[in-house]
């Protein structure tokens, strides 16, 4: 029997012969016997599918079953849209279950291969393809079902391909890097793939990371992680940036965080999170640069891009050395501003990051001593009201009597509030002297507080400013705690607001 293909072009992604070396390879193929057909059947639908496979069917047994579709749509989250994720996953999602289901009645005797094309980027992900890895992870979770039912089902999770294909058309070459690795080469593709065909297991993965390349090129040597950086930010010359400074403060976006992650995994063996690549300072760079051995390579180099650490008299308290091992802070009670008067200091929590490196600009310009929370390793983490007191016992380090100035930073806004609640309620009969003598919310979810802030500002209609802002606290509290009376609630905060307690909400 000769030998026999069948390819189909499913829904957008197939476009028969496009180029004269396909046609050379057709030609080729039919001076050895073998029959290829170009199939117009979709996948997608389970009608076209069935066409499909009976046409296949009549030239010879079907053995083997490839799915190749791929369809890109990028983009973040927030800006895909249902056609986006139809578009990339109808080819690889609907395209696999029919030909699952269909070979099952069809073929299953015959078939010995049943193989789909996944990417690296469904099981380590990439900024703006959640719909591709999506797509990829049902075709996934359909070769493990088939392996369970002992039937072939085979996902390869390809890293970038070179010579054909997206990569080579698009960025044109085999040395560029993707997602930290580089095309890999087809002899090398097809050699893997004849030892993919022959494992049991369902999901399977095949890339080439990009610094086994480099290393053979330059001898092992990494480049200098502060320039490396600054280059991805754009900063022409570091030694001009504040060494504290945070590459969020630096304009890091989520591209550039990606870039800067897979570097740090590529070249220095460092797993980062993305909030602690945002807290990343060029010091710390420097730092890490200097543990790995990197200023004896080229040291004329590192000169020219490490920052000073004492360049400007406005540079805060220098950080310690970083240590990937204890990402954690160490101190709760930071003081952030060096001031010592007789004003009652500020006490301010911190972020989701759970450190308080992005405030220290805003505690230089307050005349009163600032110190910031943080959360380090001892800090109770089974529920908010354990962390507030957690963090109340520690400021009363500070200052124990009271009355007391809170703060909180973005997540740190709802520890603050329950900060609050816990010293009205250790100490209910200060009635001459406010317990809490201010609480300031910054950017405390502003998005979310609009939302209720402007229903309660419809329905309640409210005659003054402090009416209003009343409403807007009850409608707040409400999301955290159990309001019973809520025209009483109101009422006690009119009260406060009337005696000139300050709550604000910025």
């Amino acid at each position: 029997m000769d030998n026999c293909g069948y390819l189909s072009r499913t829904k957008g992604v197939g476009s028969g012969l496009k180029t004269g070396y396909q046609r050379l390879k057709f030609q080729h193929w039919d001076s050895h016997g073998v029959k290829v057909v170009v199939s117009n059947h979709s996948c997608v639908t389970e009608a076209g599918t069935k066409a499909l496979l009976d046409d296949a069917a009549k030239l010879a047994p079907i053995g083997g079953l490839f799915n190749l579709a791929m369809v890109l749509r990028d983009g973040l989250l927030e800006n895909q849209t249902v056609e986006m994720f139809r578009d990339v996953a109808d080819p690889k999602v609907k395209g696999t279950i029919n030909l699952d289901n269909l070979t099952r009645d069809l073929c299953a005797e015959s078939l010995d291969w049943f193989v789909v094309f996944s990417s690296v980027s469904c099981g380590r992900g990439n900024l703006g393809q959640a719909n591709y890895g999506f797509a990829n992870s049902v075709m996934e979770r359909i070769c493990e079902k088939r392996r369970a039912d002992n039937l072939h089902g085979l996902a390869i999770q390809w890293g970038a391909i070179g010579d054909v294909g997206v990569i080579a058309e698009s960025m044109g070459g085999n040395d560029v890097v993707v997602g930290g690795s580089l095309p890999q080469r087809m002899m090398s593709c097809l050699n893997v793939l004849d030892q993919f065909l022959n494992l049991p297991y369902p999901v399977v993965s095949s890339f080439v990371p990009a610094q086994m390349e480099r290393k053979k090129e330059d001898g092992g040597k990494k480049q200098n992680l502060v320039a490396a950086v600054s280059k991805i930010l754009g900063v022409k010359d570091a030694s001009t940036v504040d060494g504290e400074v945070s590459l969020a403060e630096l304009g890091l976006d989520s591209l550039m965080g990606v870039e800067i992650k897979q570097l740090l995994e590529r070249d220095y063996d460092l797993c980062l999170s993305t909030k602690e690549i945002r807290l990343l300072t060029m010091n710390k760079l420097h730092d890490i640069n200097e543990a790995e051995g990197n200023d004896n390579m080229d040291s004329e180099a590192n000169k020219e891009v490490s920052p000073s650490k004492s360049q400007s008299p406005l540079t805060p308290m220098a950080l310690q050395r970083f240590d990937c091992q204890n990402v954690l802070p160490k101190e709760t009670l930071v003081h952030l501003n060096g001031v010592e008067n007789s004003l009652k200091p500020l006490f301010v929590v911190h972020p989701v990051e759970g450190n308080i490196e992005t405030l220290r600009s805003l505690a230089s310009c307050l005349p009163c001593p600032v110190y910031g929370i943080q959360l380090t390793a001892e800090a109770p983490l089974t529920s908010l009201q354990a962390l507030a007191g957690f963090y109340l016992q520690n400021i009363n380090k500070v200052d124990p009597t009271g009355p007391y100035r809170l703060a909180g930073y973005s997540l740190g806004s709802v520890i603050a509030l329950e900060m609050a609640c816990q010293l009205q309620k250790y100490y209910p009969d200060c009635s001459d002297v406010n317990i809490v003598q201010s609480l300031t919310l910054l950017d405390g979810s502003h998005r979310y507080l609009d939302m209720y802030t402007n229903a309660y500002k419809k329905a309640l209609k409210p005659n003054s400013l402090a009416e209003e802002q009343a409403g807007f606290m009850v409608g707040f509290l409400k999301q955290f705690i159990n309001v019973e009376d809520e025209l009483s609630l109101l009422q006690s905060i009119l009260h406060h607001l009337h005696k000139n307690r300050k709550i604000s909400l910025i």
